[in-house]
C-alpha cells in the first residue's frame, strides 16, 4: 500500500499490463542490473533500472542513445548518434547531438542468450 500513498506504479499491476510493441529489440543488461530495452532502429524505448518496475516509453528517449565518437589528436573529427528511429527534440534540447544517421545504414542484430537455471 506505501506505493499508492506514494503515488509510485504498483509492482504488479494485473489491471493495466504492460503491452509489449512489435519494435522491441533484445534487453541490455544482466540479471540485478536492470535492464534497457532498444527497438530495431538502435533507439531506447523501455528500461527498468529499479526492481520489478519497468518505466515504459512509447517513443524512443532521446537523451539515451549511444553516441560514436571518432577523436584524433584529441580532437573529435566524427561524431554521430547511433538511431534510425524518428526522434523529436524540444527547443534546445540536445542541440548538439547529430541525429541524423542514414536509416538505409542500420543492421540490427541480436543475440540471445539461452540461460539454463
Amino acid at each position: 500500500m506505501r506505493y499508492t500513498f506514494d503515488k509510485e506504479k504498483l509492482f504488479i499491476n494485473t489491471f493495466q499490463p504492460l503491452k509489449h510493441k512489435p519494435f522491441y529489440g533484445v534487453p541490455c543488461g544482466g540479471i540485478g542490473c536492470g535492464a534497457m530495452g532498444r527497438d530495431f532502429r538502435g533507439g531506447f524505448c523501455k528500461f527498468s533500472l529499479r526492481p520489478g518496475l519497468v518505466e515504459h516509453k512509447v517513443d524512443v528517449i532521446p537523451a539515451n542513445q549511444f553516441i560514436l565518437s571518432v577523436r584524433r589528436d584529441n580532437r573529435c573529427i566524427y561524431q554521430k548518434v547511433l538511431s534510425a528511429a524518428d526522434i523529436v527534440l524540444s527547443g534546445q534540447q540536445l542541440s548538439a547531438w547529430d541525429f541524423s544517421f542514414p536509416k538505409k545504414d542500420v543492421h540490427y542484430r541480436s543475440v540471445v542468450v539461452n540461460a539454463d537455471f
